[in-house]
């Protein structure tokens, strides 16, 4: 079982995380007035960080780390591995993150939870 959360660094790193991936890289719907009160699980911020130029290769470097880092630790035991993804409020880059990576690994046959701890604050 993989758990991917997102979370807000704002609010503090969760206490449980074997992997880190910080989503601030990535372009922030938060400075575009119609997208701030959505959250990365709406269609329009989705669009607007999808179409970034940044997105595509940046989730790939991500799922390229993650396919070694999931096989590493999967190899070594573990039962379940939580990977965190953060981004500073935890609304909008870090949910769509969590959510695609999700999604990555879910058509590759992995049990995926996604969760979102601060898309709500």
């Amino acid at each position: 079982m993989v758990v991917i959360q997102s979370f807000g660094f704002k609010y503090g790193l969760p206490t449980i995380s074997d992997y880190l991936i910080d989503a601030r890289v990535l372009i922030n719907p938060f400075y575009v007035d119609e997208l701030r009160q959505l959250t990365g699980n709406d269609k329009e911020v989705i669009e607007y960080i999808e179409n970034n130029f940044k997105t595509k290769d940046y989730l790939k470097y991500v799922e390229d780390i993650l396919d070694f880092v999931i096989k590493e630790l999967t190899r070594d035991g573990r039962g379940q591995i939580t990977i965190s993804v953060g981004c500073t409020g935890g609304r909008h880059r870090s949910v769509f993150l969590a959510n695609r990576l999700a999604e990555y690994f879910t058509a590759k046959g992995v049990s995926v939870k996604a969760v979102h701890r601060d898309v709500d604050k």
